[in-house]
């Protein structure tokens, strides 16, 4: 029989949360240690629409399910009143090849494990007294990606920029609860100027940081340059 499971009863078991650190922190070791197969990344640009969809999948030996995602990404959507993201996971038998699962997760799994990678990046790459974030963008994983580090870090500040002024607003409301400071950037430059860890959450085709602003110790996590044409 197989087992289906929609967005909302997946996250009542999946929660951005510190106990997600050390589950994607080995599989990054498997990945290392060659124990995982895992082919080239399938990307279908949808240029017309400024969207995209990937289907990427791996295998980790001695596991008795395998996974093959399809996750989307339509930069155009929050004008529409849409999610950016979207897309789903097959859970398939390592020795069947049987499917066990579907996971109607219109991208959440996706979304918070892109967030958990960002806070592992911070947590063996910047330094450990770093306070100071930077985020550049205001949707999805802007938020997502300061929520998971500060599972890693003291951060006491963020300093925000995106291009939509209204977007940063809503973003500060929703990570209020993360009980720090909040200040609104009129610029990228201003971003890295005061940070001490940067996180990209943009699609951007364009720089959007430039090499003179880097200083000694700024450590930056460029999660939305996932593609050549990406910057």
């Amino acid at each position: 029989m197989t087992l289906v499971l929609n967005s909302s009863e997946i996250k009542k078991c999946v929660q951005l949360n510190g106990q997600l650190i050390p589950i994607i922190e080995d599989a990054f070791k498997s990945l290392a240690l060659g124990k995982t197969t895992m082919p080239p990344i399938l990307r279908l640009d949808i240029e017309k629409y400024h969207g995209e969809s990937d289907v990427k999948a791996a295998y980790i030996d001695g596991l008795d399910s395998y996974a093959i995602k399809v996750a989307s990404g339509f930069f155009n959507n929050p004008n529409l009143g849409l999610p950016s993201s979207n897309g789903l996971m097959i859970l398939l038998d390592s020795k069947t090849g049987m499917l066990k699962s579907v996971l109607l997760d219109k991208g959440y799994l996706t979304d918070v494990r892109t967030a958990i990678a960002g806070a592992i990046a911070a947590k063996h790459l910047s330094n450990p007294d770093s306070t100071k974030a930077g985020i550049i963008g205001a949707g999805i994983q802007a938020k997502l990606q300061l929520e998971a580090l500060t599972l890693v870090r003291n951060i006491d500040t963020a300093f925000i920029w995106a291009r939509n002024s209204e977007k940063v607003n809503q973003l500060i409301k929703e990570v209020s609860k993360l009980n720090i400071n909040f200040q609104i950037c009129s610029s990228t430059e201003e971003v890295v100027k005061h940070s001490e860890i940067v996180v990209t959450t943009t699609p951007s085709k364009s720089f959007l940081i430039k090499n003179e602003w880097l200083k000694k110790g700024l450590h930056i996590t460029a999660m939305g340059s996932d593609a050549e044409q990406k910057k």
